[in-house]
């Protein structure tokens, strides 16, 4: 009988916990209102306070140090070698003149986000792709690549 009771007592508790957290939702909900029509009233951009300003700073920068971090935390992940080797020759097609291997890396780093070891990249990645048959990719002189465009071979001969 007394754990009927107890299991009673409980569903009742549980209804008032929920009633009272609607309530606060919908004060919340009403101060939410009330602070959005207030801030489009007043000019946000220049603090009434002191202390608004240093609030200010010091959340700015907070989330600049939060964001250093994040993108530091961010765990390189394995590229595969087609994916690699495709992101070099569209960088090299789409330039003009033969890029430095440390242009190449840059570019790679940058628009493609893959992040590799610059000492593998050069030592390995580089000379596989140049080895590579599928890949028109030729070195032009020491530490620069170029796109090699088919049909040259025959126009220089």
């Amino acid at each position: 009988m007394s754990e009927v009771m107890d299991e009673v007592a409980i569903r009742l508790m549980m209804r008032e916990i929920i009633l009272e957290r609607r309530k606060l939702t919908k004060k919340y909900y009403a101060l939410k209102k009330q602070f959005e029509l207030n801030g489009n009233q007043t000019n946000e951009k220049e603090p009434k306070r002191k202390n608004d300003a240093i609030s200010v700073v010091y959340h700015s920068e907070k989330q600049q140090v939060l964001n250093r971090i994040a993108t530091s935390l961010k765990k390189p992940t394995r590229v595969s070698y087609e994916r690699v080797a495709g992101y070099i020759v569209m960088i090299l097609k789409d330039s003009s003149v033969p890029l430095s291997n440390k242009e190449v890396f840059n570019q790679l780093m940058s628009k493609y986000d893959v992040y590799l070891n610059y000492q593998n990249f050069t030592n390995n990645v580089l000379p596989k792709i140049r080895s590579d048959d599928h890949y028109p990719v030729e070195k032009a002189y020491r530490g620069y690549c170029q796109y090699h465009q088919k049909g040259w071979d025959s126009f220089v001969r």
